[in-house]
């Protein structure tokens, strides 16, 4: 692989990592009075739901590119 190749791989990763940890203390944390603020309670175990998805595609990411083709696995991260 280029060194190229390999630091949009490593950026990619350091980012979903730093977003995971967003997740997990700044936005689980206000989710509920945001939603409350928006009136949409209703929504709130879908959105919930959503944030959960995203955050366990985010901190398996390294096991995902393990698995698929490299190439593949790049351009999902960057989508």
């Amino acid at each position: 692989m280029s060194k190229k190749g390999t630091l949009i791989v490593t950026l990619a990763l350091l980012l979903s990592n730093a977003m995971a940890g967003l997740d997990g203390t700044i936005i689980n944390t206000a989710l509920p009075s945001i939603i409350s603020d928006l009136h949409g309670i209703q929504y709130m175990g879908w959105i919930v739901a959503a944030f959960w998805g995203i955050d366990m595609l985010e901190t398996n990411a390294q096991d995902i590119i393990k698995s698929i083709d490299l190439e593949l696995t790049q351009r999902i991260i960057l989508i």
